[in-house]
């Protein structure tokens, strides 16, 4: 199945099968490639998700899933490649948008990924997700030490306390963010 040994290929049968319903699960995508690097087989990886989408080439999650691979390999330009895959099957979908936003700014590219967290929040349905890309937006404004853009994340950041006023977690998460920016 995975090119693994066979307690390693039954454990990330099902990591994956739950991965392709939902590839936000950080830490099983954490698991995987852990047990793909544990047996020096992090290619494998890849082929055995190229395969799957040689398979079912319209499975968004399968796209995101090879563009966390790649972005695990630090290869930013095939990354974003397959997060814009995952864009063009489901435009509405909030998080290959904000893992695009994610690569762009690790690309140096400011101005594009704050306007891909803007978006990403804008489209997300969840709470969590849009408060996520928020967070992800006002840190994207802070990374830049400009008066106008601490401003910028100031405005982002009150707004998502006004918006979750009686959530201390939200409190929290962002007096962490103005700690870690001071």
């Amino acid at each position: 199945f995975t090119g693994l040994p066979t307690a390693a290929d039954a454990q990330v049968a099902r990591y994956m099968n739950l991965l392709i319903q939902d590839p936000r699960n950080d830490f099983l995508f954490g698991e995987v490639f852990r047990i793909y690097k544990t047996h020096k087989a992090e290619y494998r990886l890849l082929s055995f998700l190229k395969g799957s989408i040689k398979a079912k080439p319209d499975e968004k999650n399968l796209w995101i899933l090879l563009g966390l691979a790649y972005r695990e390999f630090r290869d930013l330009f095939l990354a974003r490649k397959y997060f814009n895959k995952a864009i063009e099957i489901d435009p509405k979908d909030y998080f290959p948008r904000y893992l695009t936003a994610q690569v762009v700014l690790r690309e140096g590219k400011l101005d594009e990924a704050i306007a891909g967290f803007r978006t990403a929040a804008d489209i997300a349905s969840d709470p969590e997700d849009k408060l996520r890309a928020r967070e992800a937006l006002a840190k994207a404004f802070l990374s830049q030490s400009e008066t106008e853009n601490f401003d910028k994340a100031a405005a982002e950041l009150d707004a998502i306390l006004k918006e979750r006023e009686f959530d201390t977690e939200v409190h929290w998460r962002v007096a962490r963010i103005y700690e870690d920016h001071g």
